[in-house]
């Protein structure tokens, strides 16, 4: 098997993710239905091509998430009505302005939900329960990345009551980090439910888990959340339209 096809999705394994929400017509729905769809998936780390020094490819693959590609995977799927969306969705959220390059590639996650936001891909959620710290951190924590300025803004943990109530399946929560060259280290998708849970691929557990979150945030020093909508008529398909929510 070649290179290529390792890293690219097939029609049939987009097919199948989409026909298990194919009667369902509300967007969170979908969102619900896929993230649940790759349950168990493992954890796979360092799948995206491209660098400083090597050419960027649009990586589709679904046999295997790390926490972002699995956020991004069910969002472009739950856009899509026909196999050919996924790509298409895929690279509009992945990358500035859809262009396939190292340098567009939204790597940090506060520019992700930025540029997304920008794009009207994604709104920012809880803004009314956000703090801004007046810091500015230099994200540079990946090597021959320009250093990003990120005004520190995010949903302290605390708030945790609000998001139980005001969250929707789907919306995307980033974790803040600790250190000061990075801003998130990881990012899922909340289920709520009678407790609040988040669906990611976690590297401990090898795979896509659903958690609840309470726990996620016990079990890891977060300070606080970045966190996001997806917008149910952003990307969808030509052939169809979604209701929402």
């Amino acid at each position: 098997m070649s290179d290529a096809a390792i890293h690219t999705a097939t029609r049939a394994q987009i097919q199948e993710a989409l026909d298990q929400v194919a009667n369902l017509e509300t967007f969170t729905g979908r969102l619900a239905g896929l993230s649940e769809h790759f349950l168990g998936a493992p954890y796979l780390a360092f799948t995206l091509i491209g660098g400083p020094d090597e050419d960027e490819q649009l990586v589709t693959r679904l046999d295997g998430f790390d926490c972002v590609t699995f956020v991004e995977s069910v969002l472009a799927l739950a856009w899509s009505r026909v196999p050919e969306d996924f790509p298409r969705n895929l690279r509009a959220i992945r990358y500035h302005a859809g262009r396939c390059t190292w340098l567009d590639r939204n790597h940090y996650m506060s520019r992700w939900i930025a540029r997304n936001t920008e794009a009207h891909l994604v709104e920012p959620l809880l803004e009314d329960e956000a703090t801004d710290t007046g810091e500015i951190r230099q994200l540079s924590s990946l090597p021959g990345y320009p250093a990003q300025d990120w005004p520190v803004r995010y949903v302290p943990s605390t708030a945790l009551p609000s998001l139980a109530q005001r969250a929707r399946p789907g919306d995307v929560v980033c974790f803040m980090s600790n250190k000061p060259v990075l801003d998130t280290f990881h990012v899922g998708l909340l289920i709520p439910g009678p407790v609040l849970a988040v669906r990611h691929a976690s590297r401990s557990r090898a795979q896509v888990v659903h958690q609840d979150l309470d726990d996620f945030l016990e079990r890891n020093d977060v300070p606080g959340m970045l966190l996001a909508r997806p917008s149910p008529h952003a990307l969808r398909s030509r052939d169809a339209t979604l209701e929402a929510p």
